[in-house]
């Protein structure tokens, strides 16, 4: 959110936009839902609780992933004029292929990369300010069996939803075949220098930096962060909801956390 925020947008007029970043970042066990979804709709918090998994409120939208040390995030930063939803994941695929041209990789109906038919990397988007992002996952060497007990079905017998929350898209996942999260990320820098230094003013040559999040860091980067492990933040910002329960004709609203 500090670099996409930092990331000059100004430009004159018809002049290409060279200022693209793409960042990677890996977290510690968690799972992460989208700015605009409903936590009790999507996840079962004591089995977060009891498996060792924190739980995260995005500042995009999209729907709920789940995070280890075995998945690789990635963000993709540039113009609004110039994005697109499926642009920058057609690259990783055409990177990876390059890598191994025989890897059954794809894009599904929704832009999410997929191996065979299954998914392993999800997506979520902003557009603010003239500029855009785009980040996902990649899951290569994540413990998906793990996974299980985490995510609530989209259905449940004798519970039903009225709200304006963001549905997630249950799919079945699947790591990457990679030898390890360095490589893919090793992967995207040589594609991204490769294919943007060619638009770069004179050829200029893209660097590379390495960021410790202990040293790295200022008070704009901690009012973020502070706002993002608020409980106000996770749980009371999401949209206002009403839930039926037919076991006792039950009916609760819930507002900003408020029963």
């Amino acid at each position: 959110n500090y670099i996409f925020n930092n990331t000059p947008s100004n430009q004159a007029k018809n002049e290409k936009f060279t200022n693209q970043r793409l960042l990677f970042y890996v977290n510690t066990n968690c799972v992460v839902i989208g700015k605009n979804q409903t936590v009790w709709r999507e996840v079962y918090s004591n089995n977060l609780a009891s498996k060792g998994y924190d739980l995260l409120r995005r500042f995009s939208g999209g729907g709920t992933v789940v995070h280890d040390l075995g998945n690789v995030n990635y963000s993709f930063i540039t113009s609004r004029d110039e994005f697109e939803r499926e642009f920058f994941n057609k690259l990783i695929v055409k990177w990876l292929r390059g890598i191994n041209s025989s890897m059954p990789l794809g894009l599904n109906s929704r832009g999410d990369i997929v191996l065979r038919d299954r998914k392993i990397s999800g997506s979520a988007f902003k557009i603010a300010k003239g500029k855009a992002y785009h980040h996902g996952t990649m899951l290569i060497n994540s413990d998906i069996d793990q996974f299980h007990g985490l995510l609530k079905p989209s259905e449940m017998d004798g519970i039903s939803w009225e709200c304006s929350s963001v549905d997630s898209v249950r799919s079945d996942v699947v790591n990457l075949p990679l030898q390890s999260t360095q490589q893919f990320i090793e992967i995207c820098i040589a594609g991204f220098k490769s294919h943007f230094e060619a638009i770069q003013p004179n050829h200029r040559v893209i660097p590379v930096y390495y960021c410790d999040e202990n040293v790295t860091i200022n008070d704009e980067i901690r009012k973020y962060a502070s706002n993002l492990q608020s409980d106000e933040w996770k749980y009371f910002s999401g949209p206002k909801f009403s839930l039926k329960i037919a076991n006792g004709n039950h009916l609760i609203t819930v507002e900003k956390g408020i029963i």
